[in-house]
């Protein structure tokens, strides 16, 4: 089959605010506030479970809220000299925690804004190979601060996308920076309001399989912002026959289709995640699962020639997979992969 200048390449996944396995508290806090940073070694890649000492190896973003690049970092890698150490919660194994001023701990001119912490955590040491705790793609987890501005978390749940079962129930928890009307959009056609208050629970029961993004907007009377997360409801796949004369991997159609193919036999359900659908969940996501069961697939249209987009796998609501037959494979942490 002709390859046409229309290239495709993986990315092992976008990079998040605020990942599951690291929380604060206060949820909102400044450069000049001290905040608790406990970190959850069962999450993430969770390769510090059970570990007897953690460290923090940690920076400052001071060119956005967005940014990546570490500045002024704290820790010396692999030594087990104090700086960065974690304390143990106590009456957990695998909590730990340490407490910071961020503009006194990365030693931060004045004048110079502080957007967000990046870090990463290791076994104590000494060591050469040391064992790390980084997020679910393994790559560095990211902390942003507060603006003083309208603000909102999402406390619970954690994972994103959440998976469960037809007819299973979600329990949702939000945090604001300020005292705020909100809505939330369960993406159903159900939604629950409320007023004048800085955080709020609410539990729903999804009754149909698919992809729901459930959408809190919330305003102060002067701004208005929103928080968003998605809930999969597993079921399966639908069935079609795989198109005539497709292989394994990327097929290319033109100068702007193509038909991806996975095998990932003995699953039930497989979506498609990338910069062509916002890496959102949705049905249009959703892959065909071809009636051998072992093959998915899915026709993607609409593409621009000589660009490259970056996509993953969603398989049964849990697991992030690379495509084998990428032209490339992007790593978050590694400019050149």
């Amino acid at each position: 089959m002709k390859k046409y200048l229309l290239s495709i390449l993986l990315t092992l996944a976008a990079l998040g605010i605020l990942q599951a396995q690291v929380t604060t508290d206060p949820v909102f806090f400044t450069d000049t506030d001290s905040v608790t940073i406990i970190y959850d070694a069962t999450k993430g890649t969770s390769a510090l479970e059970g570990v007897s000492s953690v460290y923090m190896h940690s920076g400052v973003i001071t060119t956005s809220a967005s940014g990546t690049g570490w500045e002024n970092v704290i820790g010396n890698w692999g030594q087990a000299d104090g700086v960065g150490e974690m304390t143990q919660v106590p009456g957990e194994n695998n909590l730990w925690e340490i407490t910071i001023l961020p503009r006194n701990y990365y030693n931060v001119a004045a004048g110079t804004n502080i957007y967000r912490l990046g870090m990463v955590f290791r076994e104590g040491g000494p060591c050469t190979s040391c064992r790390e705790g980084k997020s679910d793609a393994n790559g560095d987890i990211y902390v942003n601060l507060s603006t003083g501005e309208l603000e909102g978390r999402i406390l619970s749940p954690t994972a994103d996308p959440v998976v469960i079962g037809e007819g299973d129930s979600v329990s949702f928890e939000f945090a604001f920076r300020k005292f705020v009307d909100y809505t939330i959009d369960f993406g159903d056609g159900t939604q629950d309001t409320g007023d004048s208050t800085k955080s709020t629970s609410a539990s729903h029961t999804f009754a149909a399989s698919g992809a729901y993004n459930v959408v809190v907007t919330f305003t102060d009377d002067v701004d208005t912002a929103m928080l968003n997360t998605q809930v999969i409801v597993s079921g399966n796949s639908p069935v079609a026959a795989l198109p005539a004369g497709v292989q394994r991997g990327i097929n290319y159609y033109g100068t702007d289709s193509v038909t991806l193919v996975l095998w990932a036999p003995n699953k039930a359900e497989a979506y498609v995640l990338g910069e062509f659908n916002n890496w959102e969940l949705s049905e249009n996501s959703l892959m065909y699962q071809d009636p051998d069961g072992d093959h998915f697939w899915i026709t993607l249209s609409g593409l621009s020639a000589n660009v490259e987009y970056a996509y993953q796998y969603l398989v049964d609501g849990t697991i992030r997979i690379a495509d084998p037959f990428a032209d490339k494979i992007l790593d978050p942490d590694d400019q050149y992969i």
